[in-house]
């Protein structure tokens, strides 16, 4: 059954279905996306090594998702944890820096970019539900929802295509 037959079926059962099917969906493409952009900044991390482009240790540290010094003064390597804007903007100043390309920058400003912390967090509330209800996305987030996958294809597309084209 197709998933807009799902989504407007009367039967609660299709419609428990499609909720199901679509916070599957959600968290399936924001973990795509959060381990992509991972990837994506170790081969930079690499690639900046290889051609020896200068970066900072704060750039290296952010690239490899790691700190190094604790408050009492000794070195212990820990993953950070940053948040996904964030995280995407960086991302998108390092290719930018390291491979002398530019992206899209009008897909900066579309819905699915707007709404990306917004429905980030649709997907943590369905993730970490504290109660029954946080499991049900409306049909405002779905539209949202619906901008931000594609928007998070399209970024995941233009990266892979970046780098495919990238010589070393």
């Amino acid at each position: 059954m197709e998933l807009t037959k799902l989504q407007n079926s009367k039967d609660d059962t299709n419609k428990k279905v499609f909720q199901r099917l679509l916070r599957y969906h959600l968290k399936a493409k924001f973990d795509l996306l959060e381990g992509t952009i991972y990837s994506i900044k170790q081969v930079l991390h690499k690639i900046a090594l290889f051609k020896q482009i200068e970066l900072s240790q704060k750039e290296i540290n952010f690239l490899l998702e790691e700190k190094h010094l604790e408050k009492d003064g000794s070195i212990k390597v820990k993953k950070i944890n940053i948040y996904l804007v964030r995280n995407i903007k960086f991302t998108i100043g390092m290719i930018e820096k390291i491979l002398h390309c530019t992206l899209d920058g009008k897909r900066m400003y579309e819905p699915g970019w707007i709404n990306l912390e917004e429905v980030k967090e649709i997907r943590n509330r369905i993730t970490h539900p504290k109660k029954i209800a946080d499991l049900i996305i409306n049909k405002e987030e779905i539209e949202k929802i619906t901008d931000v996958l594609a928007w998070c294809t399209f970024f995941i597309d233009k990266i892979i295509d970046i780098l495919r084209d990238t010589t070393i």
